[in-house]
């Protein structure tokens, strides 16, 4: 039986950031969101692989 994991960093047992609403539709709008949300999208995705490869079970 898999035993709780203890001590875990804080930062990867935050839930991701919610993306933005894409407000306009001019290019610069939706440049700036589309970054904005890559970015958090990476960040997310990082820490997902870290909490995992922390918790996995060999």
């Amino acid at each position: 039986m898999p035993q709780p994991v203890n001590n875990l960093p804080a930062d990867l047992v935050q839930p991701c950031a919610d993306l933005r609403v894409l407000a306009g539709t001019s290019g610069k709008d939706i440049t700036l969101w589309a970054v904005d949300t890559a970015n958090k999208y990476q960040d997310c995705k990082a820490r997902h692989g870290a909490l995992v490869e922390a918790v996995k079970i060999d």
